[in-house]
């Protein structure tokens, strides 16, 4: 897989366009907001005015092809495949998450001697505040 083209999977607006930050390397987030989704998507996941889709690629292989608060189309190439960050083999890893609209992750790391407190409170809000809930990607593909 490695080197494997990534696309964006839904139109939106880049969160997050990061380099060498762990645990996920070089990644992306990209905000689909609520107005620009189907409404058997917003139906199906329960999107509540207010919030948006987001979409996190990472372990990119080189930094993003998108700059932070870029406009991107459906099937926009992202970047590619790689294994930065924590990993040991090429893959991408993908994280959906419904959360606030508008937030902006200018910066993020996990815990580590590198980081500010900035990055560590956007990891902290990113992935456990409960602000921004997982639900399971297969749910996008199972909308009629």
């Amino acid at each position: 897989m490695l080197g494997e083209p990534v696309q964006s999977v839904l139109p939106g607006r880049v969160a997050a366009s990061l380099v060498d930050c762990n645990p996920y390397g070089n990644f992306v987030i990209i905000e689909t907001l609520r107005t620009r989704l189907p409404n058997e998507i917003v139906e199906r996941l329960g999107i509540a005015p207010g919030q948006s889709l987001y979409l996190l690629y990472a372990h990119l292989n080189k930094p993003p092809l998108v700059n932070l608060g870029d406009e991107v189309e459906a099937c926009q190439l992202l970047g590619e495949v790689g294994m930065s960050g924590f990993t040991e083999i090429p893959h991408l890893h993908l994280e959906t998450r419904l959360g606030p609209s508008g937030k902006v992750f200018a910066v993020m790391r996990f815990y580590d001697t590198r980081a500010t407190q900035e990055e560590m409170d956007n990891y902290v809000l990113w992935r456990t505040s409960g602000d921004f809930q997982h639900f399971d990607p297969m749910t996008l593909l199972t909308i009629p």
